[in-house]
């Protein structure tokens, strides 16, 4: 998915957390993960681009992602036989996002607040894609996500709170979350 040589200390022997060697390719990590996050969409009546399936409705929320079309090459491979690692990769990827973690001590500076917080992996991972390619539509919703966290929290704040906070809770939590490459 990513040029190995924009991440320091990668190892090549499974599961492991990694950092980025510049800011720079740290953000264009996040916003290219954030297109790997993205659902692929058919436009109005015409079928999903490249042959794909439709993601089902009610579905997990990795499976309105590539990482659905990935598990589909694995039930229906053409280029090989051999697809039990990239399956169980895929998978682990899979449960990885979809599992939520605690941050505790998050200092939102710019609202002079400190908390602990609960976060869903996934949506955590879009909105600092949204918030790293500067969408600001998509801000809106990620506004109102990080209000109901910080609520969750035992805190409230109003919406001009949370739009100073977004960018601190997006880089804050670059230190506290720990990214995964899954390689074989």
């Amino acid at each position: 998915m990513v040029k190995r040589a924009i991440f320091a200390g990668f190892q090549e022997d499974g599961p492991t957390t990694f950092s980025s060697c510049t800011q720079e390719h740290a953000l264009l990590f996040v916003i290219l993960q954030r297109d790997f996050l993205s659902e692929i969409r058919a436009s109005g009546e015409d079928p999903v681009p490249c042959g794909l399936c439709k993601s089902p409705i009610n579905s997990r929320p990795t499976d309105r992602t590539f990482i659905f079309h990935l598990s589909q090459v694995c039930c229906r491979p053409c280029l090989g036989q051999k697809v039990r690692p990239l399956r169980n990769q895929t998978k682990a990827f899979e449960n990885w996002l979809e599992e939520s973690f605690e941050a505790d001590g998050i200092n939102l500076t710019e609202i002079d607040l400190v908390c602990n917080l609960r976060v869903e992996r996934y949506k955590y991972l879009q909105m600092c894609g949204d918030i790293a390619r500067h969408i600001l539509p998509r801000l809106s919703i990620k506004m109102r996500y990080l209000q109901k966290l910080i609520e969750e929290a035992g805190h409230g704040i109003t919406d001009e709170q949370s739009y100073l906070a977004i960018p601190i809770f997006s880089t804050g939590f670059s230190t506290t979350l720990s990214c995964i490459a899954l390689v074989g």
